[in-house]
């Protein structure tokens, strides 16, 4: 432990003597630090404890049309591990706090095309088909000191101001459990997997996604299938301080596997927004279909479905959510309140009800010594309606997170 604390804070001080000491910064190095402590107790293993720290240091060479990309990502635990990362550290009487200690490259591509409207990436590179955190089929898994990331060729191309394509074809994905976990489909996902996404602003006020997914896992073969769909989102602006917002998604799934039957992903959103302050109505169900569920294998899972993650994985009876969130900024302090409620989508279960609040704060740059810094909290507990249901357990859960950060740029 003492030599990983050493590492961290090495990289940190060389980060930060970089950041705020250079007089002529590199062009093209930043970094991202971010301290976290993160709590998790359930009613089966014992409470776990996290005080974790990351660094990335990411360089982009030259300012060509080519430019090589490295990012090398660096994680530490400190005051021991008292947690379940995953698998890679073998403490399994903890609850999961899925943030394994390691050094990884953890982006390494090029990129061409940087100063075009177009961009073509190959190689290692943080790819999601939607912003962060609304990652629903395909992301980063940010909220992770470990980010998820992808061996890839990937090509983003605006036809005009109204139509954008992005295709990628991935052949690895590089999972937060880290490399050396060892169990190898937690470690890496390796696939054929074809990722096409088109987005389209039919009018000022409207956006519409058009996404198709062929994902096929070279030894996590049940999760390899076929995916289809659309999402609307839109905005009613009135002649008053009210706007109401809303979105609709649909998606058709195939498995490869031919004993699972076809399944489907339904989502309908509903808010209003004024003053800063948005209230939001949200029902969003994966479907399940004779023992077989609707999965979504490389998302950022952690934004969708409760803060508790107990869903990453859908039950094969399926999941419905029905979730009620307010967010918005009161001073210089932003919140986000959520209330979710859980039930089967077959057999009539109800796993459970959770509620969640977040809290931030970000120094303003006329701060003269915490410019750019940022730090929140934040706290969710699920409460489980069923204890077992066909073997997949719902047990009460409580987690608690206090982090600290900054991202620096360089150029």
């Amino acid at each position: 432990m003492q030599k990983r604390i050493a590492i961290f804070l090495l990289i940190c001080a060389l980060g930060w003597v970089i950041a705020v000491g250079a007089e002529a910064p590199s062009e093209g190095l930043s970094a991202e630090l971010r301290l976290r402590y993160e709590t998790a107790e359930d009613s089966v293993n014992d409470d776990a404890n996290a005080y974790t720290g990351r660094l990335a240091l990411k360089w982009v060479v030259g300012d060509g049309m080519i430019r090589p990309v490295v990012e090398v990502e660096h994680i530490s635990a400190f005051l021991g591990e008292e947690y379940n990362d995953g698998g890679a550290n073998r403490k399994s009487q903890y609850a999961v706090i899925a943030d394994p200690v390691g050094t990884e490259i953890n982006q390494l591509y090029i990129h061409i095309g940087a100063d075009e409207p177009w961009e073509l990436l190959l190689g290692r590179q943080e790819l999601a088909h939607r912003p962060y955190p609304w990652q629903r089929y395909a992301g980063t898994v940010s909220w992770r000191q470990n980010e998820q990331t992808m061996d890839a060729i990937s090509l983003r191309y605006p036809f005009n101001e109204k139509f954008e394509f992005h295709g990628a074809y991935i052949m690895n994905v590089n999972r937060i459990f880290g490399e050396d976990n060892p169990n190898p489909t937690r470690a890496n996902f390796e696939l054929d997997g074809l990722m096409l996404t088109s987005n389209v602003k039919v009018q000022e006020n409207i956006a519409l996604d058009l996404f198709m997914f062929d994902l096929a896992f070279d030894e996590a073969t049940t999760l390899s299938s076929q995916t289809i769909g659309f999402r609307v989102d839109g905005t009613w602006t009135t002649n008053t301080d009210f706007d109401f917002l809303y979105s609709g998604e649909f998606a058709w799934q195939q498995p490869d596997t031919e004993m699972f039957d076809d399944t489907s992903y339904r989502m309908l959103s509903a808010g209003i927004t004024t003053n800063g302050h948005t209230l939001k109505f949200k029902n969003e169900l994966l479907g399940s279909g004779n023992g077989n569920a609707f999965q979504t294998p490389l998302a950022t899972l952690h934004i969708h479905q409760g803060w508790a993650d107990r869903f990453l994985s859908t039950p094969a009876e399926g999941v419905s959510n029905t979730s009620i969130n307010a967010s918005g900024k009161l001073s210089e302090v932003k919140y986000t309140l959520e209330f979710n409620t859980y039930s089967s989508d077959e057999g009539g279960y109800d796993f459970g009800t959770e509620f969640g609040a977040m809290l931030s704060y970000s120094w303003p740059n006329e701060s003269r010594f915490l410019a750019g810094w940022s730090m929140g909290g934040k706290f969710t507990a699920f409460s489980a309606d069923t204890g077992n249901v066909d073997g997949t357990s719902f047990n009460d859960v409580t987690k608690f997170w206090f982090w600290f950060q900054r991202k620096f740029t360089l150029d």
